[in-house]
This record gives C-alpha cells, sequence and structure tokens, in this order.
C-alpha cells in the first residue's frame, strides 16, 4: 500500500472500494483487514464485507452502486399534503411584480417557513 494505491481508492465507487480494500487485506494475509481499514481510513466490517463479497458469485449485470430504495425518502411521500400547506404559508407573505404576474416573492426566510409548516 503506497501513495498511488491510495490515489487509486480515491477515485473508486464504493462498492468498489469495499472490494478494493478486500483484495488489499487478502493480500496482506494476516492482520491484513486491520492494516487495510487504517490505511484506507475504513471500519473493518467494511473491509470484511468487501473480502465476503470476492469469495461470492457475483452478477454484475445491475449498474447500481446501492441496493434499490435506499436512501432519503421524498418529503412529498412523508407529507403527502406538503404543496397545499406550503402555499397556504406563503399566502398571506407574497408580493409580486405588476407587469409580470408569473414573478413573486417572499419576505419570509427558510427557517420561518419551516416553522409555519410544522404549527
Amino acid at each position: 500500500m503506497d501513495a498511488y494505491s491510495l490515489r487509486y481508492f480515491q477515485c473508486l465507487s464504493e462498492k468498489d472500494k469495499r472490494r478494493f480494500a478486500g483484495l488489499e487485506a487478502r493480500r496482506l494475509g494476516w492482520h491484513g483487514v486491520t492494516k487495510v481499514s487504517q490505511f484506507y481510513e475504513l471500519h473493518p466490517h467494511t473491509v470484511r464485507k468487501g473480502k465476503k463479497e470476492l469469495e461470492e458469485d457475483h452478477d454484475d449485470a445491475d449498474p447500481r452502486i446501492r441496493r434499490k430504495g435506499g436512501g432519503q425518502k421524498k418529503a412529498e411521500s412523508i407529507y403527502p399534503n406538503l404543496d397545499a400547506g406550503f402555499l397556504d404559508v406563503l399566502k398571506e407573505h407574497t408580493a409580486g411584480d405588476p407587469m409580470d404576474g408569473e414573478v413573486q416573492w417572499t419576505h419570509l426566510s427558510d427557517k420561518e417557513i419551516s416553522v409555519r409548516l410544522r404549527a
């Protein structure tokens, strides 16, 4: 492990980083997981998972890095009436350009809008 392998490691995707770390740990043998996790600043579980993935039979046809459905959910799915509530909050605090009806603005800050939406 040297500066070149670290530079290469930083260019990889999350899944490829995990597998590369597993490969390096396997190459180093005894205490490889510990050494690799310290060098690449990864949790040892991540390195072990990379080693395990290398041993398993993969189907790399799926280009996704993470499982489907992962990540943060959209606010609209959590709060179905968000749009109506947002427009209701802005109704009394909106001004516009008299020459162009599509140009509008509000004097409320993001924080003030957030507080009023929660209420």
